[in-house]
């Protein structure tokens, strides 16, 4: 999905269209540590706007394998340090997890399962499926 269809007259630099964007858009975000509740396993893949990796579900009485793309939504200096969050990367991820809680359930489509936001992460959990195509 990835955020090559942004339109509209959004501006990622808006704090307060940015808040009210998340707020609508996610309103189900989690904003405790996703290393809480899940527990990440080996890479499936990678892309543009970030990777997927195998996880288990570690909280609960249910453990449950899932697939979680991890976006790295932040800004680092030149040596590394964390200089806070990049705006347009933070709401291309809550718009594609907006997009994915939209979607139908159905045998024929991943189910989305939550989005964490964690530091200068974001983790969007999704349904793992069995096998390939």
């Amino acid at each position: 999905m990835g955020c090559a269809g942004l339109q509209g007259s959004f501006d990622p630099a808006d704090d307060a269209a940015l808040t009210m964007f998340v707020a609508a858009a996610a309103a189900e975000v989690n904003f405790r540590s996703f290393h809480c509740d899940y527990a990440l396993a080996r890479r499936l893949g990678r892309g543009a706007f970030g990777a997927v990796y195998s996880a288990t579900r570690s909280a609960g009485r249910e453990r449950q394998s899932v697939a979680v793309k991890v976006v790295d939504t932040g800004v680092r200096s030149s040596s590394g340090r964390n200089k806070g969050l990049d705006r347009k990367r933070l709401y291309c991820a809550v718009k594609e997890a907006a997009v994915l809680r939209s979607l139908p359930t159905s045998d024929h489509v991943v189910q989305f399962r939550g989005f964490y936001s964690d530091g200068p992460f974001t983790y969007i959990v999704m349904e793992r499926c069995a096998s390939g195509l």
